[in-house]
This record gives C-alpha cells, sequence and structure tokens, in this order.
C-alpha cells in the first residue's frame, strides 16, 4: 500500500468526514490510480467505495474527459462488474463512487497458493462474462489483474477498476513504469499482466484483455506468474520473448484442454491470439470440456444416497455403471495421452478439420503445417498432399491471391493424384484447383469422381456450390447447398454458403435465420458475422447490421468486416467515416489487387468534398484490375455490370454503355446487375434507360430501402417516373 500517498491524501483533504453526501468511515486502499475509501450514502443507506484518481489538478478539458469517459464504464451492467454509482468534483478533486464488495482481492487469496481447479474455471467462466457485455459495449478492462479481481463472500468474482488506467492518465504503459517510485511493485503488481503489443504502445482492445485474463489463468492454477521476474528489464524480455512454463510441470490436475486455452490465450503474436472473449467463452462452455470430476460427484453422491432406497435400486445401478464408465474413460484416455502418438489418420483429419474451419485465426496455416510435417516424415504421402493443395486454396482465396501459391497447389494436387488416382480427396484437391484455373468442366468432373468415391463430401458440395456460381448458375448452387445442409446440418461453411446464397437471390429472411444457425455453432467465425450484417443491410436495418460488424471485429479484423462497415457507412451518408473503413480493407496484404475494394474507396471519395481526383483514380485502379480478371471471359455478364458501373464513374461513359450489352445477353438478368444498370445509365444522362432499368431490378426484387439510401440516384428519385415506380411497389405489396 502507498502510504504515503494516503497521508496525501488527508492533509490535501483537510481530515474531511464527508465527501459530497457521502460520510467516510474507512480508508481501505491505496495504488498508482489514487486512494479507495469506505463511505456511507445516507441518503439511500448503502455502503460504497469512494476511489479518488491520484490527485492532480488538470484543466477543465481533462475533467471534462474524465467525467465523459466515467459515464460511458457507468453503462455497465453485470453481475461480475462492480458498478459505478457516479463521478463527482471534490475540492478539486475527482471521485468515482462505486458499489462497495465485502470480500478480498484475487492477489491475497494466491498468497496461499494455487486455486483448485474447478474454482479457477468458476471464476474464469463469471469473469469472461462480464468481459463480454463490457466488451460488446466497446469497453476494455485495460488493467486485469489478481489485485483488480474481488472475491465476494456471496462466491461470486467481480472485476473492479474498469478503464481506470485511462481515467487516471496511466494509459502510457512505458511511462507509468519508469515513472514508479517502487519498480519491483510495478512488476508485481501491472506489467505481468501486459500483452507484447501493449507494452509496445498499443492502445487497450479486446486481445489486450485477452491476455491479461489469460496470465490471472495461469496464475491460479500455478500460483505463480507465467512471466516471472525479479526486476523490469527481466519482466520486459519475458513478456516479449519467453515462452511460459507449461502447466503440468505445476499442477498436474490441469487438462490438455485448459493448458491450450491458456497457451493460445498468452500468444505473443496478436494474428495467433484467441482473438476474443466471445472465443474464450465458447471454449470454456464446450461439451467435451466438461469437468469430469463434477459429473463423477455428482453420480457418487446420487449412488450413496440411493443406497438406502430399496425402490431405487435401479437409481445406484445406473450410477455405478456411469461412474464406471467416467474412470473407464479416464483410463483410456491417459494412456493414449502418455504411450500413443497422434496416427497419421487422425493428424490428417485434424488438417482436413482446420481447411473447413480456414475462417479461424491461424487455421490455414496451422492446416498447412500439419500436412507439411506428415510429407517431412513420408513424402510420398498422397492424403497429405491433396491436404496440403487445398490448404494453398484456402491462402490463396482466404488470404492473399498470390499466383505463386496456386501453382503451388496445382503442382501438389497433381502429384497427389498421380501417387494415388483412387484417393478421392485427391480427386477434390484436382476439382479446386482446376476451379481456380477456371477449367469448370475440369472441375465438375473431378467432383464427380470424387463423389463416386466417397459421397456427399462436405469439400465436395463447396466446391461444386463454389464453381457453380462462378459458372452464373446460383440457382443450381442453391439447391446443391440445400442437400448439403440436409446431410451436413451443423456445417458451418456451408451453412455460411448457404447463406450468401439466399441472399443473392433476395432471400434475406432465411438467409438471416441461416447465418444466426452458423455463428450459434461457431461464435468465432467473422465470415458469417460479414454475411449476416448483409442480410440485415438488405432488410433495411443497417443499424443492426453495424452492430453485427462490430461483433465480428471483436472476434478478428478482416477485411471482408471493414468493406462492409464502409457500405453501410455510406448508406448512412457517413462518407469520411466509410472511405476510412475501405482505406482499412486496402491495408490487409493482398487487398491492393482488388477490384472491389478500390472501386468502393472510389464511391466514397465520389461524395466527399476535394476528393474528385482521388476518386477518379480509385475507379481507375479497380476497372484496371477488373479488365486483367475479364481478359479470359469477355463476356462475363455479371463482371460486365460491375465494369460499365465504374467507367461511367471515371468518366468513360461510351465505354460504359458498351460494357452493359454483356449483361443484356441473359434470359434472366439477376436483379443487382439491372441495378448497376440503372446507375450506369443515370451517370450516362440516359434518365429514360435508368428508369427502365429501376422498374425491371424492383419488378426482380431489388429492395426499394436500398434505392432510396444510394447517393448516386439523388436526382433520379426527383423524377415523375421514379414517383410511378415507387406508387406501383407499394400497390403490389
Amino acid at each position: 500500500m502507498n502510504g504515503a500517498l494516503i497521508i496525501d491524501f488527508w492533509q490535501r483533504g483537510a481530515g474531511l468526514e464527508y465527501i459530497g453526501k457521502y460520510e467516510v468511515q474507512d480508508t481501505l486502499g491505496a495504488g498508482a490510480h489514487g486512494v479507495v475509501l469506505k463511505a456511507y450514502d445516507p441518503i439511500l443507506d448503502r455502503v460504497v467505495a469512494l476511489k479518488s484518481l491520484k490527485p492532480q489538478r488538470g484543466s477543465d478539458d481533462q475533467v471534462k474527459t474524465i467525467l465523459r469517459e466515467a459515464r460511458l464504464l457507468a453503462r455497465l451492467s453485470h453481475p461480475g462488474i462492480v458498478t459505478l454509482f457516479e463521478c463527482l468534483e471534490h475540492n478539486g478533486m475527482i471521485f468515482l463512487v462505486m458499489e462497495y464488495v465485502s470480500g478480498r482481492p484475487l492477489s491475497e487469496r494466491l498468497l496461499h497458493g494455487p486455486l483448485p481447479v474447478d474454482e479457477a474455471i468458476k471464476i474464469m467462466t463469471e469473469l469472461t462474462s462480464a468481459l463480454l457485455v463490457a466488451h460488446g459495449q466497446g469497453v476494455y478492462h485495460g488493467d486485469i489483474k489478481p489485485a483488480n479481481i474481488m472475491l465476494g463472500e456471496d462466491g461470486r468474482s467481480r472485476l473492479i477498476d474498469f478503464g481506470l488506467a485511462k481515467l487516471s492518465g496511466h494509459d502510457d504503459i512505458l511511462a507509468t513504469a519508469t515513472s514508479q517510485t517502487e519498480v519491483s511493485d510495478y512488476v508485481t503488481g501491472t506489467l505481468l499482466y501486459m500483452s507484447p503489443e501493449r507494452i509496445s504502445g498499443h492502445s487497450v482492445d479486446a486481445q489486450t484483455d485477452v491476455f491479461a485474463l489469460g496470465a490471472v489463468f495461469y496464475e491460479m492454477l500455478t500460483g505463480r506468474s507465467p512471466f516471472g521476474a525479479e526486476n523490469l528489464s527481466d519482466a520486459l524480455h519475458s513478456i516479449l520473448n519467453v515462452a511460459p512454463p507449461r502447466l503440468v510441470n505445476s499442477n498436474s490436475e490441469v487438462s490438455t484442454w485448459i493448458e491450450d486455452l491458456i497457451f493460445s490465450m498468452l500468444h505473443k503474436d496478436r494474428r495467433f491470439r484467441v482473438a476474443s472473449m466471445v472465443a474464450v467463452s465458447a471454449k470454456l462452455e464446450a461439451r467435451d470440456q466438461r469437468n469430469w470430476r463434477q459429473e463423477a460427484r455428482q453420480y457418487a453422491n446420487m449412488f450413496l444416497r440411493s443406497l438406502g432406497r430399496q425402490k431405487q435400486t435401479w437409481l445406484w445401478l445406473k450410477s455405478i455403471i456411469v461412474i464406471a464408465s467416467v474412470c473407464f474413460g479416464l483410463w483410456a484416455t491417459s494412456i493414449v495421452r502418455s504411450n500413443v502418438a497422434p496416427t497419421v489418420s487422425m493428424r490428417i483429419e485434424r488438417g482436413l478439420e482446420l481447411v473447413q474451419g480456414f475462417a479461424e485465426k491461424g487455421a490455414v496455416e496451422e492446416a498447412q503445417k500439419t500436412f507439411e510435417d506428415i510429407l517431412a516424415e513420408s513424402s510420398d504421402h498422397s492424403a497429405a498432399r491433396a491436404g496440403l493443395a487445398l490448404a494453398l486454396i484456402r491462402e490463396y482465396t482466404s488470404q492473399e491471391t498470390d499466383p505463386a501459391t496456386l501453382r503451388r497447389a496445382v503442382a501438389t494436387a497433381q502429384s497427389a493424384y498421380d501417387a494415388d488416382p483412387h484417393l478421392a480427396l485427391a480427386h477434390i484437391a484436382m476439382a479446386w484447383t482446376a476451379e481456380f484455373q477456371r477449367d469448370f468442366e475440369k472441375a465438375h468432373q473431378f467432383y464427380d469422381s470424387a463423389d463416386i468415391l466417397h459421397s456427399d463430401h462436405p469439400l465436395v458440395f463447396e466446391g461444386r456450390s463454389r464453381t457453380l456460381k462462378k459458372q452464373g448458375d446460383v440457382e443450381a448452387a442453391l439447391l446443391l447447398m440445400r442437400r448439403a445442409i440436409e446431410v451436413h446440418p451443423e456445417d458451418v461453411v456451408l451453412l455460411t454458403t448457404l447463406g450468401e446464397l439466399l441472399s443473392r437471390r433476395g432471400q434475406f429472411s432465411e438467409a438471416e435465420a441461416v447465418l444466426e444457425k452458423a455463428i450459434r455453432l461457431a461464435v468465432d467465425n467473422p465470415i458469417s458475422y460479414a454475411q449476416l450484417a448483409h442480410a440485415q443491410h438488405m432488410q433495411d436495418r443497417t443499424n443492426e447490421a453495424v452492430k453485427t460488424i462490430q461483433a465480428g471485429l471483436l472476434i478478428e479484423g478482416r477485411s471482408e468486416l471493414y468493406n462492409n462497415l464502409g457500405t453501410y457507412l455510406f448508406f448512412l451518408g457517413l462518407y469520411d467515416q466509410a472511405a476510412q473503413a475501405f482505406e482499412r480493407t486496402l491495408e490487409f496484404e493482398g487487398n491492393a489487387h482488388k477490384y472491389l475494394y478500390w472501386a468502393n474507396l472510389g464511391d466514397a471519395y465520389r461524395f466527399m468534398p476535394g476528393k474528385s481526383a482521388e476518386a477518379r483514380f480509385a475507379h481507375r485502379r479497380a476497372i484496371t484490375l477488373l479488365e486483367s480478371e475479364l481478359a479470359n471471359r469477355r463476356d462475363h455478364p455479371a463482371l460486365n455490370s460491375r465494369l460499365a458501373l465504374y467507367q461511367a464513374k471515371a468518366g468513360n461513359h461510351d465505354l460504359a454503355v458498351t460494357a452493359l450489352q454483356y449483361v443484356f445477353t441473359q434470359e434472366t438478368i439477376p436483379a443487382v446487375q439491372l441495378y448497376r444498370a440503372t446507375i450506369t445509365y443515370e451517370i450516362v444522362e440516359d434518365r429514360a434507360k435508368a428508369l427502365e432499368m429501376l422498374e425491371r431490378a424492383i419488378r426482380s426484387g431489388y429492395p426499394l430501402s436500398e434505392i432510396q439510401g444510394d447517393p448516386e440516384l439523388r436526382e433520379l428519385r426527383q423524377d415523375r417516373g421514379y414517383a410511378k415506380l415507387v406508387l406501383m411497389e407499394s400497390e403490389n405489396d
């Protein structure tokens, strides 16, 4: 405890008995942020805790900032978060009035050694639940450590001092460290729970809280910090460079899944760390991770109670069977874990799971490493070659469209097929690589042969649907996905694909239901959030779509999410913010070669003052990239509908009209292509054609809400013809 700070406080406060309406009763402690007092509220008849921010006289602007941040914190409402009642000024000092919790901090409990595993998991579950609520409102703790976790006498753990580092001006980590008069206190009290990027000056976010909570979980189970050090320099070195010791070295009761979770929370590289509290919560609640001791005790108690009840003989017999099953399962699992390494087939299965769960952070890299490790042991293993080819395609499509990656995937798939042409996985790899070489006929041939060797494989469903969509046959792709979900009702990739296809068909309500199911099954799949937000936006619920994107960004900052966010901000007329989101998409590796992101950025610039030159540059860049896509498929209707729109916005009106001719070669033109034609004709000043295209788009199901919010059609909406279309639509409804 910082005694000097307490003395200084009472000297400055002249021994005050009251602070505002609160009657001071006792001093509870002090720290870097200020003094904590126990006080009584005579009006509401309750005991509260008063925390002063470290005494310093600031400007009016600083005070306003503190009050604004405090109001944000006061919105948090959860049993695991100490409630902030109010924030007040008294004699030039700022006081936070908080809920008083009777109990002791976790740091005091840890002085007596590690916690039982059950108790540590219970505390973790309660803290994670609280942080889920806070992060959902954009509030991060920033100083999670045992001293800020109260173990209440009611048996519940609570987080205190939410955001206090920011309020008290201690948000600069290195500056705080160097200003401490007691560096050893700082090392043990705060620094040991900070992530590497936090030490390097990164601001507080979800992943810095994940790291800190992982360090606390580690300490609860071992009784010591994962980065133990006696001085500041050793602590910094340990956090930045040294992997923590294995937990099982200190506590043999720790299960493998717990250790895996903790080390994924403590990963030094943010890209491979657990992305959010949503993901931590999901891992804690997973069905195969429940505590077997608690289950065994429940049945044992049932057994003992039933012994004295003759009429319940069946119950204790059942109890004996269950206990025996649990014990046998544990014995068998321990034998497997301790004596038997994972078989090659198990490793292949794991690699394919990662290929299917590619949206999870680090999954593609881990899949590639899994297959490469097998090939290092057995270079001619055809299944590992096929799996590696699929993982390389995932890298090519979801991370960076590097032609070298595609070439490697093609060669690897071919070698797998040559080594064993009877292996279904090799046929799937050949189909995927053929698809991305745009040889769709060959892709379907390999899908057919794969179906013969292994019917209804989820990777066949996914790949064939993707191929059909590229061929423009959305209806066939949708029918295939409906059948796929009948066979694999809980496959998240297939559900997300189905949701995306339903949105393409304008069936947004059904798409929303499908995508919500996908998120329930895998809460840490950011692509599902992007697709769900699109379905919500197209149902005139743009504000809700923005919230969905924010939930996805808590998991991982992906370009799909930022692109969607920019689209919705653009729709809301927030062009500056939309441009910032689109600029963010182009910062991701490989995205500078994607025409869609450049086109969207150009759209935002078009409606920002003084950005007309930047808008034309962005659209011309999009045209260049799109024309390279069209090099081998000049007559592709969907791509030409985009090209026409970009040419019009770049001022190339004749070229825009020429590109539109390819759109009208189809028997049935999708609504979105008709809508692009509408905007193109409006920009090239052919109002009659624009109204004709708009009427056809509306009849094909294009949402009126999207049309009414598009700034490109601002003048068209003043036309009498538009009023007639709207009237016609309302009468049809």
